[in-house]
Formats: C-alpha cells, sequence, structure tokens
C-alpha cells in the first residue's frame, strides 16, 4: 500500500494518468485484462489453470499441511498483486494491464501455482515422472508453433532505428560543431500524444547525453520536431507505430 501511495502521486503518474474516474478506470483495466488473456496461447493457459486446480484441490484435502499453506500464501499474494496492479492502473495509462511485461508479477505468481500443481501431481502419481521430458518437449512445440509471434513489434527494424538515431545525433553534432547554441532536430511524427518513441521532453535530456559521451564540446537546446515527412524517409511503410494492436485498444 506504501508503495502504492508513492507510484500514484510520482511525476510519472502525473504526466500519464487519465483522469476518467475510479470506477470506469477499473472496468478499463478489467477490459485490458481480458486482452491480455486474448493474447496468451490457450494452449498453454489451459494446462497452467488445469495444474493450478488441481493444486488447490490437493489442498484443500490437506488443509493444516505446509504444502497447502505454502499453496495459499502464494494465492493470496497472487491477489493481493492483482488488486494492487488494477489500482495503480487507474492511475497510469489502462493499457499496461494488458502488456505482459507490465503485468510479470501477476505471471510470475501464476507460474509458481502452475509449478506447485504439477510438483503435487507428480508426488501423487509418481508413474507421471517417466513421462514428463517428452510432455514437455511436445507441450513446448505445440505452444510455439501454435501462437509463435513477437509482443510488441513496431515497423521498423534494427537498420531503421539505428537510421534515425544517427539522424538525430549528427544533427545535434553538426549544429555544435557550427557554433550554434540551439537546435531544432526533425524526428518522425508518432500516432502517440507526447510523440513517443521521439518524446519531445527527451530532447532536453540529448545535450547532457551527448556532453557526457564527448560527442559535444559545449552543451546546446535541442529542440524536437515532428515532421511527418520524415517518416516517410525513415521508416519502410512510412508510419511510425511504436507497438502493435495490444497497444492501441
Amino acid at each position: 500500500m506504501t508503495s502504492l501511495i508513492f507510484d500514484v502521486n510520482g511525476g510519472r503518474a502525473a504526466n500519464v494518468s487519465q483522469n476518467i474516474g475510479l470506477i470506469n478506470a477499473i472496468k478499463a483495466v478489467v477490459i485490458q485484462y481480458k486482452i491480455l488473456i486474448q493474447y496468451t496461447n490457450k494452449f498453454f493457459l489451459i494446462i497452467c489453470l488445469l495444474f493450478i486446480c488441481f493444486a488447490f484441490v490437493s489442498s484443500c484435502q490437506s488443509i493444516h499441511s505446509d504444502k497447502a499453506k505454502s499453496f495459499f500464501k502464494i494465492l493470496l499474494a497472487s491477489i493481493l498483486t492483482i488488486a494492487f496492479f488494477t489500482l495503480l492502473y487507474t492511475k497510469a495509462p489502462v493499457t499496461y494491464a494488458a502488456r505482459p511485461d507490465a503485468m510479470w508479477a501477476v505471471i510470475f505468481f501464476g507460474l509458481l501455482l502452475t509449478i506447485q500443481g504439477l510438483t503435487s501431481l507428480l508426488k501423487k502419481y509418481q508413474i507421471c515422472i517417466i513421462f514428463m521430458p517428452l510432455s514437455l518437449i511436445i507441450m513446448s512445440l505445440i505452444s510455439f508453433n501454435l501462437n509463435y509471434g513477437y509482443v510488441f513489434k513496431d515497423n521498423s527494424d534494427a537498420y531503421t532505428s539505428y537510421k534515425v538515431d544517427n539522424h538525430i545525433v549528427n544533427t545535434i553534432v553538426k549544429a555544435e560543431h557550427n557554433g550554434k547554441s540551439v537546435v531544432k532536430v526533425r524526428v518522425p511524427k508518432s500516432i502517440n500524444n507526447d510523440n513517443w518513441p521521439h518524446p519531445l521532453n527527451q530532447a532536453q535530456w540529448m545535450q547532457n547525453t551527448l556532453y557526457a559521451h564527448g560527442l559535444i564540446r559545449h552543451r546546446i537546446k535541442v529542440i524536437f520536431v515532428p515532421d511527418k515527412h520524415l517518416n516517410k524517409q525513415m521508416y519502410p511503410q512510412g508510419e511510425s507505430e511504436p507497438f502493435n494492436d495490444l497497444e492501441a485498444y
């Protein structure tokens, strides 16, 4: 709870918060949870749920055992973590709730419960141990082939990113070498309000970074100017879209 108070009152939360009311924000977060589930490999998800259900039933049958206490502690931690993220993402962009990297803590506890279910199964039915290596290989192959892809995939490759970065750095370095104190740098125009992945406030950090690495001899004021015409020069498809549809909901 203390961590949540710090998070929701920080500068980051103030910059990205959406004032749509607590109830509406919670509903929006729940929708993003559904999207996260939709993007999850269904085969893998079903297997995990089966193991978790087995662990739950097994723990209920021996409620006073150390194994049961361990399971319910992890389950409680999972529920509290989900509650924490639900409240947190009412202040941050709700789309974070659909991002696996932002929900890793919940995924971690889910995997932990899955492993506990698997160990309970193997302990109760030891004959299953013989088939485990082959089963894991088969499940891995099925998972990778049924739902293989990028979590976040932009429309630019490493070469394009390198080309854009070089353009920005070279423009600043050239201006500083020519004795200018201020330089306006054209950057690709994004569909996002803050022009991510080239946010306007990044310009003020550029002079410090380049100066610290010795690329410029003096600090120079940098101003980013989003330019849609630059997109056609830099991006293969003519548009800069940082994330795929998972980020657009």
